[in-house]
């Protein structure tokens, strides 16, 4: 039986809803860094089905191929103005400045993304438990589903080339 991504995004959506990564407006302290502008070809990558959650396409969102594979698929990229519905956040932007990390064969992890670093503010140690617990349950779903785990996959080696080059 094949699950309705949409049903999976909202499940996810719904985790992520009422939890922050600090208990201050983080904007604040960086001046909106993650919610500026996007240039064509930057933004946040769509989880796979994920693109489903955008139709009908808001104004706000560009959607793009990325060039980022998984499984053979491209990946696709969205980019806003810098000001979007928060309430239809792609999951990537709900879940920053963490990211899941996955090798074959291991366990998810939830890890501050690096390449959060070169725009956020925030440490570890900034981050509520809630949102923590709230990420983690939610890429515990994702995982779940053979495209899920594969991008998330994907997505770590993206991880470790990035430390690998500029950290």
């Amino acid at each position: 039986m094949k699950i309705n991504p949409r049903i999976i995004f909202r499940h996810c959506y719904s985790l992520l809803d009422t939890v922050t990564p600090c208990y201050t407006d983080c904007g604040i302290r960086c001046g909106a860094a993650c919610c500026a502008d996007s240039d064509s070809g930057t933004g946040m990558y769509l989880y796979p089905g994920e693109e489903c959650m955008f139709s009908p396409k808001p104004k706000w969102v560009t959607i793009e191929p990325s060039g980022f594979y998984y499984l053979g698929r491209e990946a696709s990229i969205l980019s806003c103005p810098g000001q979007c519905d928060r309430e239809l956040r792609p999951l990537a932007c709900r879940i920053f400045p963490l990211a899941p990390y996955k090798k074959p064969g291991e366990k998810l992890k939830i890890i501050y993304d690096p390449r959060a670093t070169a725009m956020c503010p925030l440490t570890p140690d900034d981050l509520t438990d809630a949102f923590c617990d709230a990420v983690t349950r939610a890429m515990h779903v994702i995982v779940k589903t053979k495209e899920g785990c594969a991008f998330i996959e994907a997505q770590s080696k993206l991880i470790d080339e990035y430390v690998r080059l500029y950290l």
